[in-house]
């Protein structure tokens, strides 16, 4: 169960210091941890994860040291001597169970010494929905989950060794997996695909898993799957929510290269939101004649 706990000291936040030296396409962070958040994290035996996203890419994850006052991270795709923007949430492992606290929001020219500075906004993560915002509830020490004060909602931790893909590794041939616009056919457990001719009937091609999966909101997914194709190319990765009227809304999706040898793709997220039945696949894209295979699905929950 969550240790609920009454905070004495409220949490304040860091401010960041931003070194840009990107000569390998990074560029470093230093986050500064006041005494107070470092106290708080001790208090509750929890953890710290920051969430970095830059002009809208991929969410780069960093677990921070709670003793230490500074962390230093290293973050792709910021463009130096340009104009950025930068999304940041600061999350609290507690229990195994990741809780939003906060989100910073900035826009900013990165000239190698910048300080990201923007207020937190606290209000956007409420998990209970009773207006009150996880950080404010997790100071007073009630329950995120829960207007119940025993905390009886708190979801049950995740098996974190299991695939949520069923027959991930085609071993039982293409069940539990289903294709549009092509037809697959599997070799020696790996599943294969030719895509159509025609770039623009290829484009809306795609295979999918055929289960809907239920992603809780707060947690941290691993996609992943080796893939190859007859060229080098490229398909979209992605995952929607089949709604009930039978529409699909995107969960995420992100453009995958693909060579000529089986590479291994890890794609990580943590939605926003709960979705109840969501599918996971890749489109085909404008890559016509082509024929790709796909093999080791799989679809974890880390911490």
């Amino acid at each position: 169960m969550l240790s609920v706990r009454k905070i004495s000291t409220i949490v304040v936040f860091a401010s960041w210091l931003l070194s840009c030296s990107a000569d390998d396409g990074q560029s470093q962070i230093e986050l500064y941890q006041p005494d107070s958040i470092r106290q708080t994290l001790a208090y509750n035996s929890s953890n710290l994860v920051v969430r970095i996203s830059v002009n809208g890419g991929a969410s780069q994850s960093f677990a921070l040291d709670g003793s230490a006052s500074s962390t230093v991270v290293s973050v792709s795709g910021i463009q130096l001597g340009e104009q950025n923007e930068i999304s940041i949430t600061w999350v609290e492992v507690a229990d195994g169970r990741n809780i939003e606290l906060s989100m910073q929001q900035q826009s900013f020219n990165a000239d190698g010494n910048t300080v990201i500075d923007a207020s937190h906004s606290f209000g956007v993560f409420d998990y209970d929905g009773d207006s009150v915002s996880n950080y404010d509830e997790r100071v007073a020490g009630t329950c995120v989950w829960s207007s119940d004060e025993q905390c009886t909602d708190v979801p049950t931790s995740p098996d974190l060794s299991e695939n949520l893909l069923t027959n991930g590794d085609f071993s039982n041939g293409g069940t539990g997996w289903f294709a549009l616009g092509v037809n697959p056919f599997t070799v020696e457990g790996e599943y294969c695909i030719s895509s159509p001719s025609n770039a623009a009937v290829s484009t809306a091609s795609y295979i999918a898993h055929g289960s809907r999966i239920q992603l809780e909101r707060g947690l941290n997914y691993v996609y992943a799957f080796d893939i190859k194709a007859d060229f080098a190319s490229s398909i979209v990765s992605s995952a929607t929510n089949v709604e009930s009227d039978g529409t699909s809304r995107l969960i995420f999706e992100e453009l995958v290269t693909v060579s000529t040898n089986y590479e291994r793709k890890v794609l990580q997220f943590s939605p926003a939101s709960n979705w109840s039945a969501a599918q996971f696949g890749v489109s085909l894209g404008p890559n016509p004649d082509v024929r790709f295979c796909i093999d080791n699905m799989s679809l974890t929950i880390v911490e």
